[in-house]
């Protein structure tokens, strides 16, 4: 009883947090001038477009993941592995970070496998994530310095900033937020299963398992391929709207990697933090402030109404396809 209590907190306690932003966000935009940017400007052929190439992602992300699973354990069913995605996704919409146990959970019961491993190859791949996350940031600094040291050196104060006053304060915390979190969650996590007696072999053998695939370079191009369809998801969106469409390819980059830092944050789909990184970004490139909160919340909105579509699909669909097998741990 006194857990469940708990996790009802927790929920409601990262609810509130990213609910808190987004309403501190738009509390001074005009509803219904939204509705008309998103419904009399907005190009959806573009929108679905970038769903679809978030589904490619995902896909890409299973495949990736039954490779890992395989050179611990045993092959997996392709269809299997991508549903217990899907429905990670949905799960990190009811609470942050909950959708690494729950795939590892809805696998493990019906491909009888070891949960403990599961999660091991889980580890391994978001540490490939984070690799991947530093080198895209440093292609991003690269890329962008010049202009990111110019506009903070000379527009910090100005009334182009002074229209996102909350912006780069905002964005500083959203970063130092998520940084403090993943390296804590990390350690502790590293930590919990030291102490399991018997647990830390099967969960080293998944962590590892990515040192000993037989086709490393299927794995690099699966991993590069999951960003390349990020980019994608944030690029093609732009012509999406008439105040976006000439951003250019570095503008994409760049709010990849804010977007992805505001996703850190632990709040339920990244909502309120996200939108908060990818407003201040295009208020750097001159997006003006209607056409920069319509399309963040036109974006963030339907990727996860993805999100949920595809989460609910698998749900359903996962038990009817699937015996049920009992877990081992």
């Amino acid at each position: 009883m006194k857990k469940k209590i708990l996790q009802i907190l927790r929920f409601l306690l990262f609810l509130s947090i990213g609910a808190g932003v987004f309403i501190w966000l738009y509390h001074d935009q005009n509803p219904m001038q939204l509705l008309d940017v998103i419904q009399n400007e907005v190009n959806f052929n573009w929108i679905w477009l970038s769903l679809f190439l978030g589904v490619m992602s995902h896909l890409a992300r299973a495949l990736r993941w039954q490779m890992l699973i395989e050179q611990a354990e045993k092959r997996t069913k392709w269809y299997n592995t991508a549903m217990a995605v899907f429905v990670a996704y949905l799960a990190n919409l009811v609470l942050p970070r909950m959708g690494e146990v729950t795939r590892c959970a809805v696998l493990s019961r019906h491909e009888k496998i070891s949960f403990t491993r599961l999660v091991g190859t889980v580890a391994a791949e978001r540490l490939t994530d984070l690799v991947m996350l530093i080198l895209v940031i440093t292609l991003a600094l690269s890329i962008e310095f010049s202009m990111l040291t110019k506009f903070l050196g000379n527009k910090l104060g100005s009334s182009s900033v002074a229209s996102f006053p909350w912006g780069w304060g905002l964005m500083g915390l959203i970063i130092l937020t998520a940084t403090i979190y993943a390296l804590r969650k990390f350690i502790a996590q590293w930590r919990v299963v030291k102490k399991i007696r018997g647990v830390w072999q099967m969960f080293a053998e998944g962590f590892l398992s990515v040192r000993q695939l037989k086709n490393k370079s299927l794995y690099l191009f699966f991993s590069l391929f999951i960003w390349l369809m990020y980019f994608g998801m944030q690029y093609v969106s732009f012509f999406a709207l008439p105040a976006t469409s000439g951003l250019s390819l570095n503008a994409g980059l760049v709010i990849l990697v804010t977007g992805s830092l505001g996703m850190l944050v632990p709040v339920q789909g990244g909502i309120g933090p996200w939108h908060a990184m990818v407003i201040a970004t295009l208020a750097m490139y001159g997006v003006t402030s209607e056409p920069a909160y319509a399309f963040a919340l036109l974006l963030h909105g339907a990727q996860n109404l993805l999100v949920v579509v595809l989460g609910l699909l698998s749900f359903i669909i996962f038990p009817l396809v699937n015996p049920i097998k009992k877990e081992i741990s």
